[in-house]
């Protein structure tokens, strides 16, 4: 019996563990830099080749600017505060053909980021929109 205790401790540490380290705050930040007025989303275990990795089909030079730069002005901006905990809502479409995420603070000032996929997000997308504008 005290060994199933044991092993069943071990099983919950583990378990604890293993969605502690895939669990990250996400943060909505604002900043402006060199590339002008930015917004993007933080998360605390974020790494330059995770945030860069969708400019890669921009170019070489794309891809490291992003990471000399662009990333270091979002850790930066994290650091000194101009970043804010955020939440995601989910909207679907009646057909569910397509799906709206919007990570949104709590303060109105800050703005939303909004990403749309599915075949009918270019006219599901405006609706969306519609919903915070006056937010």
């Amino acid at each position: 019996m005290k060994r199933f205790l044991i092993a069943l401790l071990g099983i919950g540490v583990c378990s604890v563990s293993v969605n502690a380290a895939f669990a990250a705050d996400k943060y909505l930040c604002k900043w402006t830099g060199v590339s002008g007025s930015n917004k993007a989303v933080y998360t605390t275990n974020m790494t330059a080749q995770s945030f860069c990795n969708v400019r890669k089909h921009l170019g070489e030079d794309a891809y490291n600017s992003c990471i000399t730069k662009d990333f270091e002005e979002l850790k930066k901006a994290y650091y000194t505060g101009k970043c804010k905990k955020y939440t995601q809502k989910i909207h679907s479409d009646t057909n569910n053909s397509a799906r709206c995420f919007v990570d949104i603070t709590d303060d109105p000032a800050d703005g939303y980021i909004i990403n749309c996929f599915g075949p009918t997000a270019n006219t599901f997308r405006p609706k969306v929109e519609e919903m915070y504008k006056n937010r």
